[in-house]
This record gives C-alpha cells, sequence and structure tokens, in this order.
C-alpha cells in the first residue's frame, strides 16, 4: 500500500507538488489540502491549497487533529513566506517573529501525540531588489527569511523533525531561476521536487515508516 503525504505550504509548494507527487509513484501518494486551482490563479493569496501563514496552518492542524481526519504517513510541512510579508509604510509583518516561534511550538504540541511523520521544508529565500520595487503591495526581506529560518530549524532540530533545507537548494540557481518577485522557472520546480522526494525516500530507507 502506497505511504500517504500531506503538503502544506505556501504556493512554492503549489509550483513543485506536481513534480513532487510524481517523483514519488507509486510508493508514496501526495495531497494538498483545499481547492488547488483557485489558488493558482492568484499565487500571492492563501486561499485553497495555499495554506499562508503560520496562523493558517494552525488553524488547519488543530481543527483536523480535533476532527481525528490527518489520516496520513507524513506531512510535508513549511510556512514564513507569508508571515515575513511586510508592510512597506509601517514596517509590520504579517505574523511577528515571537508569533511564529509560538505558532510552530503548538503546531509541534499538536503533532507530537499524532501518528504522523511530521518532516520540515525550510522557507525559500528572496531577492530584494526584485522583490521590493512597488509593483506588489508588500514587501519581503532576506534578513526576516534568516530569522525565521533560524527559530523553525532550532524548534524542528530540538524536537528530532527532520529538516530538508529547500532554501539552500533554491539559492543555487541564482536569479535566472526566477519566474517573477518570489517563485521560480519550471526547471527549479522540478529540481526542487526531486530534491524532496529523495530526501522522504532516504528518511524511509532509514527507519522513519
Amino acid at each position: 500500500m502506497s505511504k500517504r503525504v500531506l503538503v502544506l505550504g505556501d504556493s512554492i509548494a503549489l509550483q513543485y507538488f506536481p513534480y513532487l507527487r510524481d517523483s514519488l509513484r507509486p510508493e508514496y501518494e501526495c495531497f494538498l489540502k483545499g481547492d488547488t486551482e483557485e489558488a493558482l490563479r492568484d499565487l500571492d493569496r492563501a486561499t485553497g491549497s495555499n495554506c499562508g501563514d503560520s496562523n493558517r496552518i494552525l488553524e488547519f492542524i488543530d481543527e483536523e487533529v480535533r476532527k481525528g481526519a490527518l489520516n496520513y504517513d507524513y506531512l510535508l510541512l513549511n510556512c514564513g513566506l507569508h508571515d515575513v510579508r511586510t508592510d512597506p509604510i509601517t514596517g509590520r509583518k504579517q505574523v511577528d517573529l515571537e508569533v511564529y516561534e509560538r505558532n510552530l511550538r503548538h503546531i509541534i504540541g499538536l503533532l507530537r501525540c499524532h501518528p504522523i511523520h511530521t518532516i520540515w521544508i525550510r522557507t525559500v529565500q528572496v531577492i530584494e531588489r526584485l522583490h521590493n520595487d512597488g509593483r506588489i503591495g508588500f514587501h519581503r526581506y532576506r534578513k526576516d527569511v534568516g530569522d525565521y529560518n533560524a527559530i523553525a530549524d532550532q524548534l524542528m532540530q530540538g524536537n528530532g523533525i527532520p529538516v530538508i533545507d529547500l532554501c539552500s537548494l533554491s539559492e543555487s540557481f541564482g536569479e535566472e531561476g526566477r519566474h517573477d518577485h518570489v517563485h521560480f522557472i519550471k526547471e527549479v520546480q522540478v529540481a526542487q521536487a526531486e530534491w524532496i522526494a529523495s530526501r522522504i525516500i532516504a528518511l524511509n530507507n532509514f527507519g522513519r515508516t
């Protein structure tokens, strides 16, 4: 029987998801939550399968755990890019770092008592020159992504949750790998999916079944 993998993430995950699904077949079956077509119509909007920030991820996991509906073998989890969104006028983050940390702690606590193997995906970096040129209504900064990744790294490692460094892999493609202010071209999406798939298989082979 195929192992079931739930992917909870933002638009980056939506874009590599089809290639991840293909890379893991037939041993693994991958799923997204919500309406994918709706999410793909506007990649910057948290709707449907685009889970958005850590507040939304926490809300979804809390509800699924209470309903007993988190019936998967693996949870591939990421949030961060929506959290670090910054109002260009006030400088306010969509989710402050302290709240982000608290949300992740709560998520880990919920999952600790649930028979699912969680794998954390590190948030990809931004290229500020492309992102903060005024074409969209919010900014993102490299320092913030680094700070939020550092908090997540600490929490995941401290709780024995495997971490896949999608950030470093994606950085290796440089600016040429970007499709727009934050998203990637198809070739990078495929490489991201193949890297994640290889790590999932390796973790399974080392006894995380």
